[in-house]
């Protein structure tokens, strides 16, 4: 719509992939890279010196031969010296991982599958790139057409109750907030956040949340009737769920006190599951 806009995700995994999606790249300039890549990619064999990640976490997903070669692809990525580039690339590796890895292919919660046959990771991360390319061209040929190349499209990775946008600038919010029953969306995320180091330590990693059962105790303000009266009801059933179901509501109190910040009007529909302000 070539409209300038701001996005925030407290998720770095989240702010990779939505980089990705939102730079459009010179086709030209991503198929060289990527040609550059794959001539060091062909080159891996048994005997290529690789400095592999040690950490539990991979080793209890990924098996040795699947992690040696994703840690090549990752460290020729990490060369790039181009960020725009580099991103695009991480992003398919990172699309790539459950893939090559372990983890039950159906499951969206992490559970191991032992006679799972993990996918090849080099000739895997060709053909993600491939249909990456191809959407890359459409997205950038398309924002071409529309003079949309110079349009600004920034995403920050921070919290939503501190988004960098000024008192009453914004004509419109988009948000897909988490659920207060939703899987945990760390534990979903956490093979990329791993692999890019992210975090060393998933429950550290799990406490950013909004929507996480991983939480510390502190003041809630909920401000709001309907949200006491669900919390008081819980207590008499289980105190933990009670905790965890108020500290979702005070949290996303203070998403919404800053959305009003930001708003030159406060107006909020719910439809479908998403929030649209205006």
């Amino acid at each position: 719509m070539g409209r300038p806009s701001v996005g925030v995700d407290i998720n770095p995994v989240a702010v990779l992939i939505t980089k990705a999606k939102i730079t459009p790249i010179d086709p030209k300039k991503i198929e060289k890279a990527f040609a550059v890549l794959q001539a060091k990619l062909n080159t891996y064999n048994k005997e290529t010196k690789i400095k592999a990640p040690e950490h539990e976490r991979i080793d209890y997903w990924f098996k040795p031969e699947e992690k040696r070669k994703l840690a090549f692809i990752f460290a020729e990525i990490s060369k790039l010296k181009d960020q725009d580039v580099r991103d695009f690339f991480f992003c398919g590796f990172s699309n790539i991982l459950k893939n090559c890895s372990i983890w039950l292919q159906k499951s969206n919660k992490p559970t191991r599958d032992m006679n799972k046959k993990p996918s090849d990771p080099i000739p895997t991360f060709y053909k993600q790139i491939k249909m990456m390319i191809r959407g890359n061209a459409r997205f950038y040929e398309l924002s071409k057409e529309k003079n949309h190349l110079e349009i600004p499209s920034q995403v920050y990775c921070t919290d939503a109750r501190t988004i960098p946008v000024k008192d009453n600038s914004a004509s419109l919010i988009v948000t897909s907030p988490p659920y207060v029953t939703s899987y945990e969306y760390a534990d979903l995320h956490q093979l990329t956040a791993l692999w890019l180091e992210y975090t060393k330590d998933l429950n550290d990693f799990c406490k950013r949340f909004i929507g996480t059962s991983y939480h510390n105790k502190k003041d809630l303000v909920l401000n709001s009737k309907l949200a006491e009266k669900i919390r008081n009801e819980l207590l008499k059933k289980d105190k933990k769920t009670a905790e965890e179901v108020s500290t979702y509501f005070s949290e996303m109190n203070q998403v919404f006190v800053e959305m009003k910040r930001i708003l030159k009007n406060f107006i909020i529909n719910l439809i479908n599951g998403y929030s649209y302000a205006t």
